[in-house]
C-alpha cells in the first residue's frame, strides 16, 4: 500500500501504520533517542501499560511468596526439627548459647536445614527475577504495583 501514495504521504502513512497497530489506535507511535513508545490519547492514558502481563507477575508473586512460607512450614514440621524441639526443656528457659550449641550439634537437623537454606535461595532468585520484571513492565503505567521480598526468618516458632 505504501506505494500506491504520493512520497509526501508515505512516511505519514507508516506512521499512522505503526501507531495503529503497535498502540491498539489508543495513541500515536513514536521514537526519541532510540526509544519508542506509544503515546497515548487522552481518552487511553494507560497505553503502554501492560496490565494483563503485570497482573499475572503479581500472580506469580503472590504464589512464590506462598511457597516461600510454605517451605519454612515443610521445616518446622519435620522430623528433624520436632525432634529437636523434644530435647529443649520444657521445665525452664535455656541461654541462647545453649540453644545454639544444640542446634550446632544435631547434624540431621542441620542437613534439613541447609535443604531449607537452598531451596530458599532458588526462590528468592526466581522472585527477585520477577519482580524486576514486573517493575520494568509497570515503568509506563501509572499505578505501580507494590511487593515485598519475602526475607529469611530470624527465629522459628512451634
Amino acid at each position: 500500500l505504501q506505494v500506491i501514495f504520493p512520497e509526501y504521504l508515505q512516511e505519514k502513512f507508516v506512521q499512522s501504520a505503526l501507531s495503529y497497530i503497535m498502540c491498539n489506535g489508543e495513541g500515536e507511535y513514536a521514537c526519541h533517542n532510540n526509544q519508542c513508545i506509544c503515546q497515548c490519547a487522552d481518552d487511553y492514558p494507560q497505553c503502554n501499560c501492560p496490565i494483563t502481563d503485570i497482573q499475572i507477575m503479581e500472580n506469580t508473586l503472590l504464589v512464590m511468596s506462598e511457597s516461600w512460607a510454605a517451605s519454612y512450614k515443610d521445616f518446622e514440621n519435620s522430623d528433624e526439627f520436632k525432634s529437636f524441639l523434644k530435647r529443649l526443656p520444657s521445665t525452664h528457659f535455656l541461654p541462647i548459647s545453649s540453644v545454639h550449641l544444640l542446634w550446632g550439634s544435631d547434624w540431621d537437623l542441620q542437613a534439613r536445614y541447609r535443604l531449607l537454606q537452598s531451596s530458599l535461595e532458588i526462590q528468592q532468585l526466581k522472585i527477585q527475577r520477577t519482580a524486576r520484571k514486573l517493575f520494568s513492565l509497570s515503568v509506563r503505567c501509572l499505578h505501580n504495583p507494590s511487593h515485598q521480598m519475602p526475607r529469611e526468618r530470624k527465629n522459628f516458632t512451634n
